[in-house]
């Protein structure tokens, strides 16, 4: 023992000396012997059999790679960048963006507006067709209850307004408090989704894959841990299905997935930094050769 002691410290010695990862196969390891203890408080790992060493061993391979793709987030993850608290419940949507914007997330052109005037002095600002929806924390899903008018002008705005608020006042139940939110239309593109849960296990992570409809019927999603590089948020891109059609597919706009990327990687960072998050969605999001829309933002807190 008093060998094998000694021969565990030569070990984790040298590991220090040469700086390169060591990985240990033992058929003892169950008896949980001494030196296994001072190989693991050298920062080595033991293993009970030799699949499970291999096993380790890429797992090791793979942790590496992903850390060198983790760059840029030193500043934005730093100790003084802003941090926000998440309301409990669902946010309304201004306030959902609000906080996406304060942590470095773009959400686009929007204006709030609390009453049919001030719906219609946004579109007359935009000078374009809106969309004009129903801003509320007790509405999940705004057009299941007539609150979202879309092609809006502004000769109509007013009524656009009035009939959403005409809508919700058969709501169930009723909706005391409420607003609008005004977005310029955006023209035909591809339809994105990235979210974000706070997994009891993993903690925060970020999803991406096709958005609208297509999120719950065709399942095109893959998922990281955050946060992580415009490098990573690249990978998850090309490992959808969706990815062949931001290429240009046939008729579809070509989408930069470089700027999809660092959008994704802004996500990623930002829910790092929310306390209180249980699930964001925004989806969708409309990509073309423009650039990203995005369309409809749900925060929910714990």
């Amino acid at each position: 023992m008093k060998a094998e002691n000694s021969a565990a410290e030569r070990i984790v010695a040298l590991q220090k000396a040469t700086g390169l990862p060591l990985v240990f196969h033992s058929c003892y390891a169950n008896r949980k012997p001494e030196n296994h203890d001072i190989l693991r408080n050298g920062g080595i790992q033991v293993y009970p059999s030799i699949d499970w060493a291999v096993t380790g061993s890429k797992a090791l391979f793979e942790r590496a790679n992903w850390l060198s793709k983790q760059g840029g987030h030193d500043e934005r993850l730093a100790p003084e960048a802003p941090r926000v608290v998440v309301p409990s419940g669902l946010s309304a949507e201004t306030t959902a963006r609000r906080i996406l914007q304060k942590l470095g997330v773009d959400t686009g052109e929007w204006t709030a507006a609390c009453d049919a005037g001030a719906v219609e002095s946004a579109v007359s600002d935009f000078s374009a067709p809106c969309a004009v929806k129903l801003d509320s924390a007790f509405v999940v899903h705004k057009s299941d209850v007539g609150g979202v008018r879309l092609g809006v002008t502004q000769e109509a705005a007013t009524a656009a307004a009035t009939d959403i608020a005409r809508a919700i006042a058969s709501h169930a139940p009723p909706v005391t408090s409420f607003g609008f939110i005004v977005t310029p239309m955006v023209n035909d593109g591809i339809e994105l989704f990235v979210g974000a849960i706070n997994d009891p296990v993993f903690g925060p992570v970020v999803l991406f894959g096709s958005g609208g409809v297509l999120v719950e019927t065709v399942k095109d999603v893959t998922f990281r841990a955050a946060p992580f590089s415009p490098i990573e948020a690249l990978d998850m891109i090309n490992e959808t299905r969706v990815a062949k059609i931001l290429d240009g597919f046939r008729n579809y706009p070509t989408v930069d997935k470089r700027s999809l990327a660092d959008f994704i990687s802004a996500v990623s960072v930002a829910i790092m930094r929310m306390e209180n998050l249980s699930e964001l969605d925004i989806n969708p999001i409309i990509a073309n050769e423009s650039g990203l829309y995005p369309v409809d933002v749900r925060l929910v807190g714990k």
